[in-house]
């Protein structure tokens, strides 16, 4: 008879090579659980890098795409005031955001456009009814109009117009988190 070892009791060599191989299968499992934690970040970062350099290829067609457009009448005030220049912003804006305003002044029979950096949008179900208030950035400072502007005098550009706010625009990625809401991928970009 062993009397160094009585059932259910382990020597204590055995206690301590027990608890080795815990520790060790435990280490194991810690390693390798972060070794695929790691392998699942960077294949999200480059899922993200993707779909950033997807809409910003995007984005750069639209842009482009707007530029290149031929405003008619030729001769009409409004349509000159749409330079190539304000078109790029509005492609580029509406890919990126859903929605870009724009103000429209009229100065000497010349139409001036100005795209604003922040907008709030007032009024009945009717569009024709809408007015704004909008905030023009310049290099110095930035400007918000006080009185609010009726609705003939923006240009109220939007992409993807949901029916349950028909005074919002939605971009295309936006799309992504309303309809995914659980897409683990994407969820870094719109945490903010």
């Amino acid at each position: 008879m062993d009397w160094k070892r009585i059932w259910p009791f382990e020597t204590r060599a055995e206690a301590i090579e027990r608890a080795v191989s815990e520790e060790v299968n435990k280490r194991e499992q810690s390693y390798t659980q972060k070794m695929v934690e790691q392998q699942v970040q960077n294949a999200e970062d480059g899922l993200v890098s993707d779909a950033i350099s997807t809409l910003e290829i995007a984005a750069g067609f639209w842009s482009r795409a707007f530029a290149a457009a031929v405003i008619e009448p030729i001769d009409h005030p409004l349509c000159r005031a749409l330079t190539p220049q304000i078109m790029a912003i509005i492609g580029r804006t509406l890919i990126r955001e859903g929605e870009l305003c724009l103000l429209i002044e009229v100065m000497n029979g010349n139409a001036l456009i100005t795209p604003a950096s922040g907008w709030d949008v007032f009024g009945a179900y009717d569009r024709r009814d809408w007015r704004y208030r909008l905030t023009l950035q310049g290099p110095d400072k930035d400007r918000t109009r006080k009185t609010t502007i009726d609705g003939d005098m923006v240009i109220h550009a939007m992409y993807g117009v949901d029916n349950k706010n028909p005074f919002r625009g939605c971009s295309p990625l936006s799309y992504i988190r309303k309809d995914y809401p659980t897409t683990g991928v994407l969820k870094p970009m719109f945490g903010k």
